[in-house]
């Protein structure tokens, strides 16, 4: 009875952890806690395969919607093309908001609303030919559902958000700011979903913003590490142009970050994620110093036992874990 009470406030993998190590909590209970609060059961496989296919025909229907206006547009009118999207927008919102709606399907409905907005910019500037910038239709779109997305709170909106803002920035860079350096536009993405992450990880300790999906987080986490690889390994080959500098120094800092945050909560996706990226860092760079058939061999060499080296120990942490 005094182990329930100790672990009835234990949700989160760390605090079971803590537990285990300074409490005479027995192995079987720790165990059953572990199976009913940390790892997925079949309610939350359900709870995501319910999200998913949700989000994924919002997604079909959306395209449908897309490919429709494709085929059909030397037939319809400048009203009808309109109208249509108008009426399906601002009948998908005005259902969205319904108060009998459930919260689930209202987000995923709003996600669909989200979408609409974007195909109905696209069909404006089609058919008028307003001449404006792609990054001024990421810009509008991103502005327009923002009110949405902070409303909702919902993952996958958050998702799209980011990646409209993203996609504003690289087309920025592409057809304004053609002056910046080869490594900027890949900087500034990096610090972006970096300062996303660590943003999420720091408020997670409020109560009442504290559940923040872990797909979420890994998701924003591998594009900011697909960045930094990108843009370092680009540097390397490009003989470290000067910006180059701080885009390695930035990577450093936060690469040293996230391991000591996955060696705190014993996270195997940071602990995996990162030691890959930097595996793929030193191939590079040691492909730029050596030149000739040998550095195939090295190469070859230095990838089999840094990879095989970084899954055992993976492997004893997460047979650790479950010890």
């Amino acid at each position: 009875m005094e182990h329930t009470k100790k672990l009835k406030n234990a949700n989160q993998r760390e605090n079971i952890h803590v537990l285990a190590r300074y409490s005479d909590v027995s192995k079987e209970t720790l165990r059953t806690v572990f199976k009913r609060r940390v790892y997925p059961d079949q309610h939350v496989w359900h709870d995501f395969l319910r999200l998913f296919f949700l989000c994924l025909g919002i997604g079909f229907t959306v395209s449908a919607v897309v490919f429709f206006f494709a085929y059909n547009w030397a037939d319809l009118s400048k009203f009808w093309k309109l109208g249509l999207l108008q009426g399906l927008l601002f009948g998908t919102t005005i259902y969205a908001v319904w108060p009998k709606v459930p919260s689930l399907t209202r987000n995923v409905l709003l996600m669909g609303s989200a979408l609409l907005v974007g195909v109905l910019f696209a069909v404006f500037g089609q058919i008028y030919q307003t001449g404006a910038n792609a990054y001024d239709f990421f810009l509008a779109w991103c502005l327009c559902i923002s009110i949405w997305v902070f409303v909702a709170n919902f993952p996958p909106l958050w998702l799209l958000y980011i990646l409209l803002i993203s996609t504003t920035i690289v087309l920025y860079e592409q057809q304004v700011a053609r002056h910046w350096a080869s490594s900027t536009l890949l900087h500034l993405l990096f610090l972006l979903h970096t300062g996303i992450v660590f943003f999420c990880i720091g408020i997670q300790r409020y109560d009442k913003i504290r559940n923040i999906p872990t797909y979420f987080l890994n998701i924003v986490a591998l594009s900011a590490v697909a960045c930094s690889t990108i843009g370092v390994v680009g540097g390397i080959f490009r003989s470290y142009q000067a910006p180059f500098g701080y885009f390695l120094f930035s990577t450093a800092v936060v690469y040293s970050a996230g391991l000591w945050y996955g060696i705190r909560k014993r996270s195997t996706f940071y602990l995996a994620l990162i030691p890959f990226s930097i595996i793929i860092l030193l191939s590079a760079c040691i492909m730029d110093i050596w030149d000739g058939q040998a550095m195939f061999v090295v190469v070859g060499i230095f990838i089999v036992l840094s990879v095989t080296i970084v899954i055992k120990n993976l492997l004893h942490l997460s047979n650790k874990t479950r010890s």
